[in-house]
């Protein structure tokens, strides 16, 4: 099969609405040209979106991959768009040296058995001048496939998003991969293998694509794949959360998935009006005080909280959780190291029915650290907050007799006098070490010894026999 359809024939809406019967400026219209095949051509089209050419009843034998070459004349820069039948190709840059210089443009299109048709058209500029369009079966078409891939699903903003395309092709060449933002272009690269690095990306999720350009000009798009870039890993609103104190388990860091949790699915299964951009899985909270907790948690999923840890020492640890089901587990890691494994978690017979577990003399090192919730596992439990208290320094009594004694400092912290001794202030005359000294009857300016330092020892002289707690 080949055909070949003069434009100057073809339907122009505009034109043929009117009957011919006038040409108004700007409309489409059929005008003599001793350069094209027929002696005329088509021109003026475009500018709107009635304003258009079309080929009517091409009748094709069967389904299949067809050759579309279209002849058309332009002193300039222009772009068309080309439905056959439903499917658009968008052809841009279509110069051919002069409006009396006829050029061609072939690619590939898909015709049914039966009735097509063409529509060539440019909703916001014109079109180039169309001498004919020839449609040929017979003609090697060029067959592109083309995937787009990144190197993986979730970025930080200080991170490099790398796109790669492959490519297949029978019966042409490819001759660039341009790699697009939605409809923006990101830019392109004319040599295999096909890649683009897109830098400083901002916090947001996006649609790729990669669209091919083989050697008559045809373009072919890969299918879209979405990204996700995240902030970088912080505490939930910049702000640390004070250890002790009480941490509510959907203040995790910001981060996003993969950085700073860990969610198997894609979106927030709960349903929550809170944090709606997270994948973690809230919803709303019945126990006492409301808010929100965490549920449909699976087997390895992970969160973590960035913390201020007031001081080292022992804490009680209290989880505030609900599950209905046997053998749930948690575990909690500060830093990557171990502070309570494999918590078992009671059947509490209810999701919305909660129960305090508690976890007693858990140790902390302190200041600034990250803790990581990590569910058991079996899946499922449901989790609304997390407590610590501090476990009580218990220090034991010193017996002191009438006179100088000597002691080391039990406390880890430093202490003024007054305060380190409190239990036995009133008895107390002098202290002293190998360094300084203090006595209570000198002016103040007098006395060097001030404050008592954990593990240092110390003379202290009292009036009568006492006990030091």
């Amino acid at each position: 099969m080949q055909e070949v359809f003069e434009a100057e024939y073809a339907w122009l809406n505009n034109f043929n609405l009117t009957v011919n019967t006038g040409v108004v400026a700007n409309q489409a219209r059929a005008s003599k040209d001793a350069n094209c095949s027929g002696g005329a051509k088509a021109s003026y089209i475009g500018g709107r979106a009635d304003n258009y050419l079309e080929q009517r009843d091409i009748f094709a034998n069967a389904t299949g991959k067809y050759t579309l070459t279209i002849s058309y004349l332009s002193g300039e820069n222009r772009s068309a768009t080309v439905r056959v039948n439903s499917k658009d190709t968008t052809l841009t840059n279509l110069n051919s040296g002069g409006f009396g210089t006829v050029k061609t443009i072939s690619f590939p299109i898909t015709l049914n058995k039966g009735k097509n048709t063409i529509r060539i058209f440019n909703t916001s500029g014109n079109t180039p001048d169309i001498d004919k369009l020839t449609i040929d079966v017979n003609k090697n078409v060029a067959n592109v496939n083309v995937v787009l891939q990144t190197d993986k699903a979730s970025y930080l903003e200080s991170e490099t998003v790398v796109m790669n395309a492959t490519t297949s092709i029978s019966g042409g060449t490819i001759s660039k991969i341009e790699f697009y933002n939605g409809t923006t272009k990101l830019g392109e690269d004319a040599s295999s293998p096909y890649s683009y690095s897109w830098k400083t990306v901002v916090a947001g999720t996006y649609s790729l694509t990669a669209v091919a350009t083989d050697n008559v000009g045809a373009k072919t798009s890969s299918l879209p794949i979405s990204i996700k870039v995240t902030i970088p890993q912080g505490a939930y609103n910049a702000t640390p959360s004070i250890i002790p104190g009480k941490i509510e388990f959907e203040h995790y860091d910001v981060g996003g998935n993969g950085f700073a949790y860990l969610d198997n699915e894609a979106t927030n299964t709960g349903g929550a009006a809170f944090r709606t951009n997270e994948d973690v899985d809230l919803e709303t909270c019945t126990d006492e005080g409301g808010g929100y907790n965490l549920g449909w948690t699976t087997a390895g999923e992970w969160l973590e909280y960035t913390v201020n840890i007031a001081s080292a020492g022992k804490y009680n640890l209290k989880l505030r959780a609900a599950c209905n089901g046997d053998d749930r587990t948690i575990s909690l890691s500060a830093n990557g190291t171990p502070i309570a494994t494999d918590v078992a978690i009671p059947n509490t017979t209810g999701w919305q029915i909660w129960q305090d577990v508690t976890v007693n003399d858990i140790q902390l090192e302190a200041g600034q650290q990250v803790l990581r919730l990590t569910i058991g596992a079996t899946d499922y439990v449901n989790l609304n907050y997390m407590s610590f208290e501090a476990v009580p320094v218990v220090v034991p009594s010193i017996s002191l007799k009438a006179g100088w004694n000597f002691i080391g400092y039990p406390l880890e912290v430093s202490a003024n006098l007054d305060q380190a001794l409190s239990s036995i202030w009133e008895k107390v005359e002098a202290v002293k070490n190998m360094d300084s000294f203090y006595l209570k009857s000198n002016a103040v300016f007098l006395n060097s010894l001030l404050k008592l330092n954990w593990g240092e020892g110390y003379l202290i002289k009292v009036s009568e026999d006492c006990e030091l707690k």
